[in-house]
């Protein structure tokens, strides 16, 4: 969400953030950055954890401009990093992010269809460097046979470790579910 407050003696906008109803009650000056990164795509309730594997991933939200972009505080643009029309298939479902600890990188996950599998990518914050990170395990068919579904194994919610490391929540070890209890 965006902080937003109303000009003095006038009500808060009710409305989404719009730079012509609200001002920031924080100042680009003030901030102490110029920019903030974020996933831009159609919007869902992630109420649970499997939320973002499934009901927030449904055929219609698999678009070309499903992306990480930057905001300029200063400017009031945007620009993207990376978007779906650039990662295989040319659309897709960009989940969660996370930026390196020197602002230089960004890890996400990405669905490209509804019937394949969340994998790891990263990519510079210029756009340059888009790489894979975390590939479908070499069982993966057998795994999909098994489980008669159209992929099984899921890699999301990526973050850097500080000493450059990556790690990311995975359903590939068929231990557990990812909210908890055992199999």
């Amino acid at each position: 969400g965006v902080l937003i407050a109303a000009k003095p003696g006038k009500k808060p906008a009710s409305a989404p953030y719009s730079p012509k109803t609200a001002e920031a009650i924080v100042s680009a000056d003030d901030l102490g950055f110029d920019e903030i990164i974020f996933v831009k795509r159609k919007q869902y309730s992630s109420d649970h954890y499997y939320t973002d594997i499934n009901n927030g991933t449904s055929g219609d939200r698999f678009i070309p401009e499903n992306g990480i972009y930057i905001f300029n505080v200063r400017t009031k643009k945007e620009r993207p990093v990376v978007t779906a029309a650039a990662m295989p298939g040319g659309k897709g479902f960009l989940g969660k992010m996370t930026l390196s600890f020197d602002a230089s990188k960004v890890l996400f996950d990405f669905r490209e269809n509804p019937g394949v599998g969340f994998r790891i990518w990263e990519v510079g914050v210029d756009g340059k460097g888009l790489r894979q990170v975390s590939k479908a395990p070499k069982d993966e068919a057998e795994k999909v046979a098994r489980w008669r579904r159209g992929w099984h194994t899921d890699d999301i919610h990526p973050c850097y470790l500080p000493g450059g490391k990556i790690m990311f929540s995975s359903t590939r070890s068929e231990r557990t579910v990812l909210c908890g209890g055992s199999a």
